[in-house]
């Protein structure tokens, strides 16, 4: 039976879909204290995921060169907001997220954030 199913899942990738979830990478110079979600076209922010991260092992912030990943409730479009350690707030936009999605984050998107303000 294990055999079978091994098969299935072998020919038929697609029918197995995973849990949507997004990594991020903080490659800028600024640690980040708190990130968000929200849904492309309202303004109803998660909650802080930083602070809801079990696997950050104690983390408060995302560090530069560290990554996180965080399971998302669905597929869609998303923004994500970042809020540096001074408390300046970068809402980098929407993008369609599904499986595993990467957003890697550079100084260019922090400081175009920051002086757009």
């Amino acid at each position: 039976m294990r055999l079978i199913f091994i098969c299935f899942l072998l020919c038929f990738p697609f029918l197995v879909h995973a849990q949507p979830s997004i990594s991020i990478t903080n490659y800028s110079q600024w640690d980040i204290y708190h990130i968000y979600l929200a849904p492309e076209a309202t303004d109803n922010w998660s909650n802080d995921l930083l602070a809801l991260n079990e696997n950050n092992a104690g983390e408060v912030f995302l560090a530069t060169d560290k990554n996180i990943i965080f399971d998302l409730t669905s597929e869609g479009n998303w923004k994500v907001k970042v809020v540096d350690e001074d408390g300046d707030e970068c809402i980098i936009p929407h993008d369609y997220f599904a499986s595993q999605y990467v957003l890697e984050i550079f100084d260019d998107v922090m400081i175009e954030c920051f002086y757009d303000e």
